[in-house]
């Protein structure tokens, strides 16, 4: 029988493993736990309803995307998460003009350069 030490994975098969999804859900729920732990009494944690987490209180929403990218391409404002991120912003925005929404784009991710 063999021990699992002994199986080697293949280049082609490492790839596809979760490991960066995995790792980007865990500082997800990292920040959302921390979101939740510093909570004002007056505000409220939404997950998963406006981008990954959002704070809400009085007339104020602030919704906040995680990014885990460390080895990823820098982030600028044409890369696809923070374009997805503005465009967020302005739906709910648009549809809560009550409302003072704030987006944040919290990244591991290294800052590039605009041209």
């Amino acid at each position: 029988m063999a021990e699992i030490s002994e199986i080697s994975i293949p280049e082609a098969e490492r790839q596809r493993q979760a490991i960066a999804a995995i790792r980007g859900y865990v500082y997800q729920i990292y920040a959302s736990t921390l979101a939740w732990a510093s909570l004002a009494e007056d505000e409220t944690l939404l997950l998963e309803v406006a981008e990954d987490f959002a704070t809400i209180v009085r007339e104020s929403l602030t919704m906040v995307q995680v990014k885990d990218a460390p080895a990823g391409p820098a982030t600028t404002l044409r890369s696809p998460g923070v374009i997805q991120t503005i465009n967020a912003h302005w739906r709910f925005r648009t549809a809560n003009p009550r409302l003072n929404v704030r987006s944040v784009y919290l990244t591991t991710g290294s800052p590039g350069r605009e041209r």
